[in-house]
Parts: structure tokens; C-alpha cells; sequence
């Protein structure tokens, strides 16, 4: 008995120190990546003032890029903080894996031919692979290792350089390969590469190569999915494959490949919004969001002013965005009773969010983004939940 306490108390030790070095390592981490994007701000700013516009955008365009890394990072900290701690939602159902698969092929692709690879689907399985699984947490651990494949690919292999992913049906699963041709992994290290913040052939902390979080999410996900598992062959300077072994569904309706984002087209001019947003800083910058893409909109901070603001509208407006949390406990919810309440109806509502707590079971069939989002997502999403009205 004693024996077991005391093996007990070092593993919580153990736990308590890899923690400790964990938030160490990834306070490090995130301030490495917010340094860029004040730099760059700050020349932007100087670059203004001295009227020199071309200066001006080259900076910006930098600030851009470093801030798309910065939310990068700290969504993948949220992501695995959350599944650590296993507040996620699953959502489990049969689907054909197929589908999802050229999703994620698609979406890939302008990262690929940024570094240069060749992206392939394998054709071999001709008929449809129905795995039980929740849909969006695979998508993304696909997304994860064919995103990590592109990054680590072998550069002096030019325009040899290729990831594919297979799909292979066996009798009681269905296997997903994930395969590159890339710089492959030591087995010293085969055993490190899932751990947070480890990373290999990065010494230099190349911020593209991201912060190596993305397998510690891929290893993290499948803990919490019943009868999914991940295998690893790697041989250095030939390359590596990921196997995610999946448990087979029921056959449904067939799915359809989703379509890919457009990008927005500036005027947003025959769009209403009512925004409800209580930082201060973050009003300000949705409004200008709005502004610059021409949409009409009511901005608020608090539910008071919200039920002060309704009677006057001269008409519905198309979409509410709103924040979950907001000033004297109030939250979307007292928002979406304030608009039924005044309409007789429900609007369109998007919740724009920075809690890490699932929250779909208090905003069932509502939209729920989480902070930070890029502004053309944000933007399409709205879009897509106006239905239309306004081109993309």
C-alpha cells in the first residue's frame, strides 16, 4: 500500500513538472511570435506617417503573415489545453472518410505548392470507406498530419517531393495513410515526436514549421475516440507514414465534397449586422471590419443598450453577431431572448467567442466561432449564414 502511494505521489510530481515546463516552454513560444507583429506594426505605422504607401504595405503584408502564425499558435495551445482536460463535444457518426479526405486534400493545397510538394489521393479504394468516428476532430487530425507531412518535406528532392494519403478498407476497420517521401524521423525520436513543443530538424524555431503542437492534438484526439489508434514507420532520408487505424460505420447517404471558400468581394453594402460585443478593443476593430467591407451595421456593448436599441430599428437586421460572455453576467443567450422577444422571431446568429468550454449544448444550431478567427473566415461565415446576400 505504501509502495503504491509513494509511486502515486512522483507520477503526480512527474505531472506537475511537465506542466510547469510545458506553460514554460509555450509562454516562450507565444511571446517569440507576438514580438514580429509589434515590429512590424510599429514600422507600418513609421512608414505612414512619412507618406511612403509602398513601404507601407510591404510592412503590413509582414504583419499579416506574423500574425496568422501568432493565432495559429494560440489556437493549437487552446486546442490541446481543451483536450487535455477533455472539455470537447464528440459527435460521433457514420460517414465515408473518402469525402472527408478530398476535403482536406483540397484545403491543403496552396500550402503545398507553397513549399513545393506534390499532393496525392490514392484511387485504389474505389468504393465507399464508411468509418464511425466524429467528423470535424478526424478532419482536423487528417489535416494536422498531411499539414506536418508538407512542412517537413525534403527539399533537395525538388519537384519530387511529394505527401499522399490512402485509404485502405480491411474487414473490421478501415486504415488511413498519411505517406511522404520527406526527411523521416529517427527511431530515437519516434517516441518524442507526439510530446507538446517537440520538434525535429527545426533548430532555428522556424515559425513556418509552426510550434509543435500538431501531432501533441493528433495524439490527444484519438485518446478520446473510442477504437481509433495511430501507427508510425519513418526511415530518415526516405520518408514516413502515419497509419490512423478507424473503426468502420454504417453505410448512410453519400456525402458531398464541401466547396471551398471564396474569397469576399469588398462590398458588403446590402448587409445589416447588429453587433454585440463588450471589449472595447474588439468592438472597434469589428466595426472597422465592417466599415471597410462596406456593410451597414448597430453596434452595442451591453444587453441594457441592446434593449434600448431594438424599438428603434427600422428593420430586422441580417445577421447578429455577439460575443458569449458578456459585462453583468449576462451572455449570447439573454441576447438571442432579447431579439425574440423584440422580432417575434429568431435571426440569424453568430457567436464569436473566447471561452474554451463547449458551449453547443447552451446554443444548439447556432454558429460558434472561437477567437481568433482570420477576418476573411469571418466574414465568409457570416456570409454563408446571410445565405447570399451579398456576392462572394
Amino acid at each position: 500500500m505504501l509502495a503504491l502511494k509513494e509511486q502515486s505521489r512522483l507520477q503526480a510530481e512527474q505531472q506537475n513538472q511537465d506542466k510547469s515546463k510545458f506553460m514554460a516552454n509555450a509562454a516562450h513560444d507565444l511571446r517569440n511570435v507576438m514580438q514580429p507583429v509589434e515590429n512590424f506594426l510599429d514600422v507600418s505605422l513609421s512608414a505612414l506617417t512619412r507618406g511612403d504607401t509602398q513601404q507601407t504595405q510591404e510592412y503590413l503584408n509582414e504583419a499579416i503573415i506574423a500574425n496568422k502564425v501568432l493565432c495559429s499558435a494560440v489556437n493549437a495551445l487552446l486546442e490541446i489545453s481543451g483536450l487535455q482536460s477533455g472539455i470537447i463535444n464528440l459527435q460521433l457518426s457514420s460517414f465515408d472518410v473518402r469525402v472527408m479526405a478530398a476535403e482536406v486534400m483540397q484545403t491543403s493545397q496552396s500550402q503545398a505548392e507553397q513549399h513545393k510538394v506534390k499532393l496525392l489521393l490514392s484511387k485504389a479504394h474505389s468504393g465507399p470507406a464508411i468509418v464511425h468516428s466524429d467528423r470535424q476532430h478526424l478532419k482536423r487530425i487528417l489535416a494536422n498530419l498531411v499539414v506536418n507531412a508538407i512542412k517537413y518535406a525534403d527539399t533537395h528532392k525538388g519537384d519530387a517531393a511529394t505527401v499522399a494519403v490512402a485509404i485502405i478498407s480491411h474487414a473490421k476497420h478501415i486504415r488511413l495513410d498519411v505517406l511522404d517521401n520527406g526527411i523521416g524521423i529517427p527511431l530515437a525520436e519516434q517516441e518524442n515526436i507526439f510530446k507538446p513543443l517537440h520538434q525535429l530538424h527545426n533548430p532555428a524555431r522556424d515559425r513556418d514549421k509552426g510550434i509543435g503542437l500538431g501531432l501533441s492534438i493528433v495524439d490527444a484526439t484519438l485518446k478520446l475516440l473510442r477504437d481509433h489508434h495511430i501507427k508510425l514507420s519513418s526511415k530518415p532520408g526516405c520518408g514516413t507514414r502515419f497509419s490512423l487505424i478507424l473503426p468502420k460505420g454504417e453505410a448512410s447517404a453519400p456525402d458531398e465534397l464541401e466547396q471551398p471558400t471564396h474569397d469576399l468581394s469588398n462590398d458588403l453594402s446590402e448587409l445589416y449586422v447588429l453587433l454585440v460585443e463588450n471589449d472595447l478593443l474588439v468592438k472597434r476593430s469589428m466595426v472597422a471590419l465592417l466599415q471597410a467591407n462596406h456593410a451597414q451595421y448597430e453596434a452595442v456593448s451591453t444587453l441594457a443598450e441592446l434593449h434600448s436599441l431594438l424599438p428603434t430599428l427600422a428593420r430586422y437586421p441580417d445577421i447578429v453577431v455577439t460575443d458569449y460572455r458578456l459585462s453583468d453576467d449576462c451572455t449570447a443567450v439573454d441576447v438571442i431572448s432579447a431579439i425574440q422577444a423584440a422580432f417575434g422571431k429568431d435571426l440569424p446568429t453568430l457567436i464569436l467567442t473566447g471561452e474554451t468550454a463547449d458551449l453547443s449544448p447552451l446554443l444548439a444550431d447556432r454558429t460558434i466561432l472561437h477567437k481568433p478567427i482570420a477576418a476573411r473566415q469571418l466574414l465568409a461565415e457570416i456570409s454563408q449564414l446571410t445565405q447570399g446576400k451579398f456576392p462572394i
